[in-house]
């Protein structure tokens, strides 16, 4: 689950839960037609959270002092949603007592991608072919060094392993 550091990210989350698995009371007119609905009508696996995935990262210092107070708050409400239904969540193996386990079992901050981010998007290339230094983005010449993107891959490969 991408967890930005902004406010959006921590109501998205109640939005999240009440999509997939459904509110506590079901609408009278619109609840046959949610997911929640469906998964159940037709015996569909739900899919379970195996990480939060924080996406404002600075490769000095780690999450910014801000961002990171929202990143606290949102992994705060998920921890909640965790204590309520931890079945809602991919089996670990370690134990989970707090927020602070939980956030090191649940939790990855992400680093920016910059440039490389940007010109992958932009281009539609994968990371793992981004093999030049410069790109042209909207005419404007981007650099992107072999370094950032080796960067970026070893992120990618480390949330791979993780997951």
């Amino acid at each position: 689950v991408p967890i930005n550091a902004d406010d959006s990210s921590i109501f998205a989350i109640t939005g999240l839960f009440n999509l997939i698995w459904g509110t506590e009371a079901s609408h009278p007119v619109y609840g046959n037609y949610t997911f929640a609905c469906k998964v159940n009508k037709f015996k569909i696996e739900i899919p379970k959270i195996a990480l939060l995935l924080g996406n404002r990262f600075t490769q000095k210092k780690g999450a910014a002092h801000a961002f990171k107070a929202l990143s606290n708050e949102a992994i705060s409400k998920m921890y909640t949603e965790y204590k309520k239904h931890p079945s809602r969540f991919v089996e670990i193996t370690n134990t989970v007592e707090d927020q602070s386990d939980f956030e090191t079992e649940y939790s990855s901050e992400l680093r920016d991608f910059n440039s490389a981010g940007v010109v992958a998007a932009n281009q539609g290339i994968p990371l793992s072919k981004m093999d030049k230094h410069d790109y042209k983005v909207y005419g404007e010449r981007i650099q992107v060094a072999k370094e950032q993107r080796e960067k970026c891959k070893e992120t990618i490969n480390q949330l791979v392993k993780r997951l």
